[in-house]
């Protein structure tokens, strides 16, 4: 059993990863082009719209890391169903509830690790 929560976990991970960066770079390019708006107001230059944007990724990393557990554990669970390992974790004899436990594991790890 540990083999297979340490896949799905692994597969979690991959999909939470890329997710969070997907909607990390989307969700900075929306506030820098709004930034881009106040450019040139004052002494604000556009090395001081990039700091802006660099100090503030990790509070938006922060922010996305629920949303993107929940995209990445479903993305990962429709990926190992599209490639038919769902099923057959199930013939193996795998019950739904012991799938779904291994990805809130993983999730609840990675919770705990972000704060």
């Amino acid at each position: 059993m540990k083999t297979l929560d340490r896949y799905i976990g692994v597969r979690f991970i991959q999909c939470f990863l890329l997710v969070i960066l997907i909607l990390v770079s989307l969700f900075s390019f929306l506030e820098l082009v709004a930034q881009l708006d106040d450019m040139g107001k004052g002494n604000y230059q556009l090395l001081n719209v990039f700091a802006y944007i660099g100090l503030t990724m990790p509070r938006r990393v922060l922010d996305m890391v629920p949303m993107a557990a929940l995209l990445g554990s479903i993305i990962a669970l429709g990926m190992l169903a599209d490639k038919g390992e769902l099923i057959v974790m199930r013939a193996s004899g795998l019950s739904v509830q012991r799938i779904c436990f291994s990805v809130l594991a993983t999730g609840a790890l990675l919770m705990v690790a972000t704060g």
